[in-house]
C-alpha cells in the first residue's frame, strides 16, 4: 500500500471513530451514563451533547480529509488540536478521579491518533504538497 491509500485508511477509520463517539455520546448519553459509565447525568445536558456533537462534526472533517488529502490538511491540525485538549483534560480529571476510567481510555486512543497526524502532516510537508 501506498502512503496515499495508508493516509486516506488512517482518516477513513478517524472520520468514523470521531462520527461514531460524538454523535452517539451527543443523541445515546442517556444510556451511556446511565448503563456504561454509572455516573449521574450531565445538568443541564446540551453542555455535554453540543460538545459531543463538536466530536462527531470533526469525524465529516476527516471525512473530508479522506476525499481530498492536501486541500483538506488543516482540518487535521485542528482534529490534532481537539484531540490535545482532551488528552490533557482526561489526564488531569483522571487524576483526581473525577472522570469514569472509561473516558480516560479514549485518550489512548487519541494518542495514536495524534501520533500518526503528525506522520501524515510531515509526509505532506516533505512532499510539498502542501505548505505546512
Amino acid at each position: 500500500m501506498n502512503k496515499e491509500k495508508y493516509y486516506k485508511v488512517l482518516f477513513i477509520i478517524s472520520g468514523l471513530y470521531d462520527f461514531i463517539l460524538g454523535f452517539g455520546f451527543c443523541f445515546l448519553y442517556k444510556w451511556l451514563f446511565k448503563t456504561l459509565l454509572q455516573q449521574p447525568l450531565p445538568q443541564p445536558p446540551i453542555y455535554f451533547q453540543v460538545c459531543a456533537a463538536f466530536i462527531g462534526l470533526m469525524g465529516i472533517g476527516y471525512f473530508l480529509v479522506w476525499k481530498n488529502l492536501y486541500r483538506n490538511v488543516d482540518l487535521v491540525i485542528i482534529g490534532g488540536g481537539m484531540k490535545v485538549i482532551y488528552i490533557l483534560g482526561a489526564i488531569w480529571y483522571s487524576t483526581y478521579a473525577i472522570v469514569p476510567w472509561a473516558l480516560t481510555l479514549l485518550a489512548v486512543s487519541d494518542i495514536v491518533f495524534i501520533i500518526l497526524y503528525i506522520e501524515f502532516l510531515r509526509f505532506a510537508k516533505v512532499n510539498k504538497k502542501v505548505p505546512v
